[in-house]
Order: structure tokens, then sequence, then C-alpha cells
């Protein structure tokens, strides 16, 4: 529940932060929950693509992409490829 929320807050906070270049550096101070955290102290996979997504969405909004992209219908989609050290 707490991702709905901190999405619905950076898609708001995002527009009224500086424009951004697409090759700009962009920041956000975040802090997790203890319920996501692994029990070796770090945090799971999981929450991890998920609070990235937030960061993807904050430059897409300060640079245009993401309104760019609404108007013609697209979506963002990141992939994942498994280096050869994760293959059994």
């Amino acid at each position: 529940m707490h991702l709905l929320f901190l999405t619905l807050l950076t898609l708001f906070i995002s527009r009224r932060r500086p424009r951004l270049s697409i090759w700009g550096e962009s920041s956000l101070p975040l802090r997790v929950l203890p319920t996501d955290i692994d029990i070796a102290m770090h945090v799971n996979n999981g929450m991890y693509f998920s609070l990235m997504d937030l960061g993807r969405f904050d430059l897409m909004i300060r640079s245009g992409t993401w309104s760019m992209m609404r108007r013609k219908g697209w979506s963002p989609v990141a992939t994942v490829r498994r280096s050869a050290s994760a293959n059994p």
C-alpha cells in the first residue's frame, strides 16, 4: 500500500521540481520500511526494483518524456538480464 502512496506522491512532486535533460541526473530521498528488508538486512529485490521505478518516473516527468509517451500511448518498460554468474 505504501508504494501506491509513494508513486502518487512522486508523480505529484516531480511536476513541481526543476526540469531536467533526459540525460540529466535525478535523485530522490527515500526510506524503506522494515518489511522491505530481508534477513541479511538488504532491501529485497522486489522492493529495490519498485523503488527504482520511482526514480524512473521522476526522471521521465522532469524531462518531459512522460507526457510525450502518454500522448503516443506508450508505456515505460524496463528489462533485466541475468549475468553469467547467476546461471546455475
